[in-house]
């Protein structure tokens, strides 16, 4: 069991915290999702799944579209920006963890 459970651990993933929502508008698709890094031992690729999480305590599972290009300031350079489809921006639960489905 133990070795079960480092194996677990040491497996690549890729999370980030959702701090923002936005609809980009014209010439974008889907909505993208901001916030910081938590973990990126692993890569997260446009056709790739995010767990996204929403306010009724679920999560769903979102196809990534594009990484556009959006200035967050110099404080924010190292965020991740993500478009994603298969949510409405209305139901995703900022504060919390999107994580790469593995």
């Amino acid at each position: 069991m133990r070795g079960s459970a480092a194996s677990l651990a040491s497996m690549p993933s890729f999370s980030f915290d959702i701090e923002d929502v936005r609809d980009l508008g014209d010439g974008f698709t889907g909505i993208t999702l901001i916030g910081p890094p938590v973990e990126t031992s692993a890569a997260l690729a446009v056709g790739g799944t995010l767990l996204v999480p929403t306010k009724d305590g679920g999560q769903a599972s979102c196809e990534c579209v594009e990484f556009p290009l959006v200035d967050l300031g110099p404080e924010r350079v190292a965020w991740v920006r993500v478009s994603v489809i298969g949510v409405l921006p209305r139901d995703v639960q900022t504060g919390r963890r999107a994580n790469r489905d593995s």
